[in-house]
């Protein structure tokens, strides 16, 4: 079992919501969206759903959620998410961990991130970044964002 918080988010063109609470997630990428064309780019559409796992012995009553956008060291802040954890709703967001033979419990906390359009003017990378009570970083993940045809096109000058 993880001791520490952590959070994976995965990043996709869409983010459909089916009956009885399903999410579909369409189009999902790994770790690199690549564009068929050069600079710019814009996806119509693209959403990043975000697991931030927490310990239920962990103690926290604030969570936020940072979409960043990183250009060469550049910093763009895309989004912003903030939630409020009450004990009472900490409580209905904890299950116990399947694989782990103590029976550990760990909060769930999940979140969607949607941008219709977004544009790309040059390779970059997505990350998502998490705050509990503003001071315990998160790594959530991250995409890189390429233009392949650009590159070899100035590959080949």
């Amino acid at each position: 079992m993880n001791t520490e918080p952590y959070g994976i988010t995965t990043f996709c063109d869409d983010i459909r919501f089916e009956v009885a609470g399903k999410l579909t997630l369409v189009g999902c990428y790994q770790n690199e969206m690549n564009f068929a064309a050069p600079a710019p780019g814009t996806m119509s559409t693209f959403a990043a759903l975000v697991n931030i796992r927490v310990p239920a012995a962990y103690d926290f009553s604030k969570i936020k959620v940072i979409a960043l956008r990183d250009t060469n060291g550049k910093i763009e802040k895309l989004h912003e998410m903030r939630a409020e954890i009450s004990n009472e709703n900490k409580e209905q967001m904890v299950a116990t961990t399947a694989d782990d033979p103590n029976g550990a419990r760990v909060c769930d906390i999940g979140f969607q991130i949607r941008w219709s359009p977004i544009q790309f003017d040059e390779a970059c990378y997505l990350k998502i970044r998490a705050y509990l009570d503003e001071t315990h970083e998160i790594q959530a993940g991250a995409l890189k964002v390429n233009f392949p045809l650009a590159d070899s096109v100035s590959e080949a000058n």
